[in-house]
């Protein structure tokens, strides 16, 4: 995958440029052949099957198709891009996991654990969102090649990133090489800060964004989730970035919790996913591969 490359811009120049938390457009992969991925659901716990479901790709369309609807309704740019139904893959819908583009003009390409997944990363999904986004491209970051390694980064997936302070959270995994989030966080100048963090059965979150937000005003984490020896270390961090910092458990959001988290948004968007979160053990925000557009 080769998009249009030119000399990146200065450090100086990007810490110039004002940064955004959060971006105003996001690419999304309409699912040609969504459904239940054994292979990715060895280190997903969130994943459900349910024998033949003979009717999840059309749920699961009919969940995206409302989505999109309700990101436009709030302004936001989507390009929603088709998948090709061959090969097939179950979990196209989550192209958060293999790319990601920034506001200085980067775009990187990230390993991906499971063979089966690799097939999504298509150059005409990136060029559909170049071309619709208006995203200009000044530099290609490619991490694919450490897969003949066996060393996986997964997007935004494992990566949860304080654009403003310019800070990559990473939860280490079998999905997410702490090798990768040193060399990802040189290459784009951002603080690494790396921990360990388990659900009650102490198995590994696979992702990073499983248990933690970084919105442009509040925080949320899964704190009870992170290690002890780690989580003072991390929740530190997080409270030196000036947002609010909401701490949850492993249940539903409390009363007083939700009503701490709407009034750190400006309009509540709630799209139910249910196929899509059985099946595929991801939700909305997986779905979103976030594109900032330089000013």
């Amino acid at each position: 995958m080769e998009p249009a490359a030119a000399r990146p811009p200065s450090a100086k120049a990007q810490r110039a440029a004002p940064r955004e938390q959060c971006a105003d457009a996001v690419l999304m992969v309409r699912p040609a052949a969504f459904g239940f991925n054994p292979e990715t659901a060895k280190t997903n716990t969130f994943q459900r099957p349910v024998g033949p479901a003979p009717g999840a790709a059309a749920a699961a369309r009919g969940e995206f198709e409302q989505l999109v609807r309700a990101l436009a309704s709030e302004g936001v740019s989507v390009c929603a891009v088709e998948d090709t139904p061959s090969p097939v893959k179950p979990d196209a819908v989550f192209p958060n996991n293999w790319v990601s583009f920034h506001q200085d003009g980067t775009l990187v390409l990230y390993p991906l654990q499971s063979a089966s997944r690799r097939s999504e990363r298509r150059q005409e999904v990136i060029d559909a969102a170049i071309e619709r986004l208006a995203f200009k491209v000044s530099r290609l970051v490619d991490l694919t090649p450490h897969e003949r390694h066996g060393r996986f980064l997964e997007g935004t997936g494992s990566l949860v990133l304080d654009h403003v302070q310019r800070v990559a959270y990473a939860c280490a995994s079998p999905r997410t090489h702490p090798q990768l989030v040193a060399e990802w966080a040189r290459q784009m100048e951002y603080e690494p800060v790396i921990f360990d963090a388990a659900d009650r059965a102490g198995v590994s979150f696979y992702h990073t964004n499983v248990l933690l937000s970084i919105g442009a005003r509040a925080v949320v984490v899964g704190a009870e989730a992170i290690a002890p020896a780690d989580r003072e270390r991390v929740l530190a961090r997080l409270k030196a970035g000036g947002r609010e910092v909401i701490e949850i458990g492993q249940e539903a959001l409390a009363p007083e919790t939700f009503e701490r988290l709407s009034g750190s948004t400006d309009a509540l968007v709630a799209v139910p996913v249910p196929t899509i979160e059985r099946l595929g053990g991801g939700s909305v925000r997986c779905m979103l591969a976030e594109v900032f557009r330089s000013a």
